[in-house]
């Protein structure tokens, strides 16, 4: 599988970011040195180092969601050709009359470096550019529907039925038309693209370990490590025609065309011990989640995002997991992953390196959000990073009311 990293994206005009913002996916190596010597995802002439992980901190509703979001927005771009022409997104910071949205993303493919950026209304796309290695342009997209193609690779034909689709259809991108036609060299960004989805807590995984035995398998002994009392997961499957109402009881289950995947799982070796996911704890199907997604992107590479990961997790367990992606005989092809979290406890040297770490704030006479890497402080090494932060000395927590003006409004209340 192709190797594909993000190096950089940047938005402007995007739910609560008015301004123009960009976050770096690389590493600071001039100006920071890790003691702890984490593995770095490197291209083959080693010119450009990637970091595994990214995080974004901040207090509630500061803005750390959006930009997950934002990164996401391409997804839901995707895949309009062949269906009727829908509004796009409506996602421009609300009190701008401007309403156009602009996404501008750097990212690599085979040591290949792309630049991709689009403009966006919730009528039209207004612009979009496909050019890599800094300034070598394949195609461009002004006014809506002025197309440029650059590149020999494009054929007349599909230039062609580039032309007349936009004549028609404001909704659709150029990349999408180019890469159903199985243009070379554009497929392969759009198949990147797609992968541009948030990990939801919802994610129904019990189909994907029908399927994949062997992922089942190397799951079920990372379970064991764990130490959850689980000794075999057992994927079930009933025909939803036959037994719909034994279906109504499953929880976390997945459709597998006419039948619903479901999960057992037995606990201490004891056939007659076995729990549905609905009785097993929040924060073991946290985990398990996390291993379907995870040991797919280590064997082939990929970008997984995640909002407030923490969810169910115990802190040393998070810690844990984040370790496995800077580790590069665990994350063998490089995925990166990017998250937010409140969980502070990771804050600190030895699990994240200050350059995967980002600060969140949003001014509340405005609602301007705005996003900073920790690595523009200048931290003494000997500094608690956690400490830091919880005292407010890097921005991005919550204004905390007084235990007095919380006594003044109840005292309003009990009045």
């Amino acid at each position: 599988m192709a190797k594909m990293n993000l190096l950089k994206f940047s938005a402007s005009n995007c739910y609560s970011f008015k301004d123009k913002y960009e976050v770096y996916f690389t590493a600071d190596t001039n100006g920071y040195s890790d003691f702890f010597n984490r593995d770095l995802i490197k291209t083959n002439d080693e010119q450009i180092n990637i970091l595994p992980v990214s995080v974004f901190y901040g207090a509630n509703a500061s803005g750390k969601t959006n930009i997950l979001n934002s990164i996401s927005l391409i997804y839901s771009l995707l895949n309009r050709k062949d269906r009727d022409q829908s509004e796009l997104p409506e996602c421009y910071f609300k009190s701008n009359p401007d309403h156009t949205v602009s996404l501008e993303y750097s990212f690599i493919i085979n040591d290949i470096v792309y630049e991709y950026s689009l403009s966006f209304n919730s009528d039209k796309i207004i612009s979009e550019n496909l050019s890599y290695n800094n300034d070598v342009n394949i195609y461009s997209r002004r006014n809506v529907n002025e197309y440029k193609s650059y590149s020999n690779e494009i054929s007349s034909e599909a230039n062609k039925e580039v032309e007349d689709l936009l004549k028609g259809r404001t909704d659709i991108l150029v990349l999408e038309i180019l890469a159903k036609r199985g243009v070379e060299g554009i497929k392969i960004i759009y198949d990147f693209f797609k992968t541009f989805r948030l990990l939801s807590p919802y994610y129904n995984y019990a189909n994907i370990l029908y399927d994949d035995k062997k992922l089942r398998d190397k799951v079920l002994n990372f379970v064991k490590f764990a130490d959850f009392g689980i000794s075999d997961i057992i994927v079930e499957r009933l025909d939803i025609h036959k037994t719909k109402e034994d279906a109504s009881l499953i929880d976390d289950k997945s459709s597998l065309n006419d039948f619903i995947c479901y999960l057992n799982f037995e606990h201490f070796n004891n056939k007659d011990f076995k729990l549905l996911s609905f009785s097993e704890s929040l924060g073991t199907l946290s985990y398990i989640r996390f291993l379907v997604k995870f040991i797919p992107a280590f064997i082939n590479g990929g970008i997984i995002f995640d909002d407030e990961i923490e969810t169910s997790i115990h802190p040393l367990l998070l810690r844990n997991v984040i370790s496995w992606f800077h580790n590069k005989n665990i994350n063998k092809a490089g995925a990166q992953l990017i998250f937010t979290t409140h969980n502070t406890s990771i804050l600190n040297d030895e699990t994240l390196r200050r350059d995967e770490i980002n600060i969140v704030e949003k001014r509340f006479d405005n609602g301007y959000s705005s996003v900073y890497p920790l690595s523009d402080f200048d931290i003494p090494d000997i500094i608690n990073i956690e400490k830091l932060y919880l005292n407010g000395k890097l921005g991005g927590i919550p204004n905390l009311p007084s235990i007095e003006e919380i006594e003044n409004l109840m005292k309003d209340y009990n009045d």
